[in-house]
């Protein structure tokens, strides 16, 4: 069962920093230290990242990730590559990519966003739009990943760093580049103006007389 405290701590951690030690979100603990962000939003934005696999009997095992954000009138994540490098031997990971795209479609479908999903594409405004019901789903689809070993639960961790990336990217740039809000014309009274009333009293020497 997944730890929410220890989730939130590693995703702020991943997110904005300080690196979080030995945060046991499911059934293992682990380093997280803060992503980092390069390049330009022309080109796109590289997210770098590590993970480290907490072990009591020998050093741990490193866990780096990167990927590339491409967020313009649409949204798309390049393939994310993953190395492990175990303390006994260097290992390269697989190719999480599919992983990562079906669980983004799965938590985008039957919500009528436009682009090409099988592409990993979607629109930059419904992304904005509905960012807090996507990291939900994010999360509750990527939940199948935790088999109960570290690799799975350091995939389910990457996947949802990646995603919240994604949408502060596409909400970063929404901001940027949507239309100034049209203030509504100022509305007039249609009712018409009564003239002002006349008081019949005038004033004489500083008193007033009333006839």
């Amino acid at each position: 069962m997944v730890n929410m405290n220890a989730f939130d701590k590693a995703m702020k951690a991943a997110l904005s920093g300080p690196e979080a030690k030995k945060v046991k979100v499911d059934k293992h603990e682990f380093n997280v230290k803060k992503a980092t962000t390069s390049g330009d939003r022309v080109s796109g934005r590289k997210v770098k990242g590590q993970l480290s696999h907490c072990l009591a009997l020998r050093d741990d095992d490193q866990i780096y990730y990167e990927c590339k954000i491409q967020a313009g009138q649409m949204v798309s994540i390049e393939q994310i590559n993953i190395r492990i490098d175990e303390s006994w031997m260097n290992k390269i990971a697989r190719d999480i990519w599919v992983e990562l795209k079906d669980v983004i479609v799965e938590a985008l479908k039957n919500k009528g966003t436009a682009g090409d999903t099988n592409k990993g594409q979607f629109e930059l405004q419904r992304l904005v739009e509905e960012a807090e019901d996507v990291k939900k789903r994010i999360f509750e689809e990527s939940k199948k990943l935790l088999d109960g070993s570290w690799r799975g639960e350091a995939y389910f961790l990457i996947l949802n760093i990646v995603g919240r990336h994604t949408i502060n990217e596409a909400q970063t740039v929404y901001r940027q580049t949507r239309p100034p809000t049209k203030k509504p014309p100022t509305r007039r009274d249609p009712r018409p103006t009564k003239p002002p009333v006349r008081d019949h009293r005038t004033k004489e020497g500083g008193r007033t007389q009333v006839p």
